[in-house]
């Protein structure tokens, strides 16, 4: 049995913070896998602890802050992106399909189309993987240099006293 004596003294809250951005950190890694959920709660979390955090967890949370914004706004480059496209494959698949409408069953049966695939489609579909691979990258590699700095106790930019 061993028996240890309290000095009285709790954690650092200081450390708490640092563990918190920590996490944050980890949920922005985690993001580009799970479409962004992750990233929602770890700026949610930055917006909350920041005002009362330490200059060190606070340099860390305004580094989330700014870099979940940055991944969002290319998230929606991507997502924008893929929406043009496909509008533009729908227009033209109606389109085709109103120009060759058939006059009776027999002709629809008889008739042979042939869809092209508009260019606009591909060009969406091109710019979204690529805007999406730009801000996954992002995402994560902000995400290891703040869990890197984080892990050495040093701030991300300027630090506010």
């Amino acid at each position: 049995m061993s028996d240890t004596a309290n000095t009285g003294q709790g954690r650092d809250p200081s450390s708490d913070d640092r563990n918190l951005a920590m996490v944050g950190h980890a949920l922005m890694f985690a993001a580009p896998f799970v479409f962004g959920l992750t990233a929602l709660m770890a700026v949610v979390i930055a917006y909350v602890r920041k005002p009362e955090a330490e200059p060190l967890a606070c340099s860390h949370y305004r580094y989330q802050i700014r870099h979940f914004w940055i991944g969002f706004a290319l998230a929606m480059i991507a997502f924008i992106a893929l929406a043009v496209g496909v509008v533009f494959l729908f227009v033209d698949l109606v389109r085709l399909v109103i120009a060759n409408a058939p006059g009776d069953a027999w002709e629809a049966v008889a008739m042979q189309v042939s869809p092209e695939m508009p260019v606009v489609f591909f060009v969406g579909v091109f710019v979204f993987l690529i805007a999406y691979a730009l801000a996954s990258l992002w995402v994560i590699i902000s995400s290891v240099i703040g869990m890197v700095r984080l892990g050495a106790r040093q701030p991300m930019g300027r630090v506010s006293v």
